[in-house]
């Protein structure tokens, strides 16, 4: 994949810009192109990973961290090795 600096943005009326936005644990950093018709994007998560993340998931509240507020959860409440968190 190609640096997602050097990705030119769509110049569509309904693209919308999250640079810089917050969506839960992540802040959107760059567009990281499209795939399927759908904008990507390369976000930092709280913790320091980065992760590319559908634009919609992010909007409409689908993915809120890189994965790890669902492993921090499992283990706060001590059911990290049940099966349901798998």
């Amino acid at each position: 994949m190609p640096n997602a600096n050097s990705i030119r943005m769509p110049r569509h009326p309904r693209f919308v810009d999250l640079r810089g936005r917050k969506f839960g644990r992540l802040t959107v950093m760059a567009y990281a192109g499209a795939r399927a018709h759908h904008s990507h994007w390369q976000c930092l998560c709280a913790c320091g990973k980065t992760k590319i993340v559908d634009g919609r998931d992010l909007t409409k509240g689908g993915t809120k961290s890189c994965g790890c507020w669902k492993i921090e959860q499992c283990f706060k409440h001590g059911l990290g090795s049940s099966s349901e968190y798998d």
